[in-house]
């Protein structure tokens, strides 16, 4: 047991400290789980996303967001390579350049249950 619950810790520190944003939302675009890096955008703490919608969070990408979870529920394929642009908490103002990959979460049954969202900034590049 105590190995399972290094490879545990292990496991969540490597996933919180990649350098790309990481998170995992339900089908009414919960948080479920979020790294650091993702959460640090918003300058909110990741354990504070935990529950929150991202029209609660992020406003402002919620619309964008919303339409493209409808589109991968009817298709059941992923979306990759998608820009979101939008502001932040951290630089209100200041618009911003996001390439996500949202990858549909499938019960043993194959019916949607969540999201896992990859994000990178590209601002500027």
């Amino acid at each position: 047991e105590d190995l399972l619950q290094k490879s545990k810790a292990e496991t969540t520190s490597y996933y919180d400290d990649l350098p790309i944003g990481l998170a995992v939302l339900d089908v009414n675009l919960r948080y479920i789980h979020i790294n650091n890096r993702l959460a640090a955008i918003n300058g909110i703490p990741a354990a504070d996303y935990i529950g929150k919608t991202i029209q609660e969070i992020v406003p402002t990408l919620a619309e964008q967001a919303q339409k493209l979870v409808a589109d991968i529920i009817k298709t059941g394929e992923p979306v990759e390579d998608i820009e979101f642009q939008g502001e932040t908490a951290v630089q209100p103002g200041v618009q911003k350049t996001w390439r996500e990959g949202w990858y549909p979460l499938k019960d043993d049954d194959g019916q949607i249950i969540g999201f896992s969202v990859i994000v990178q900034e590209i601002t500027g590049l």
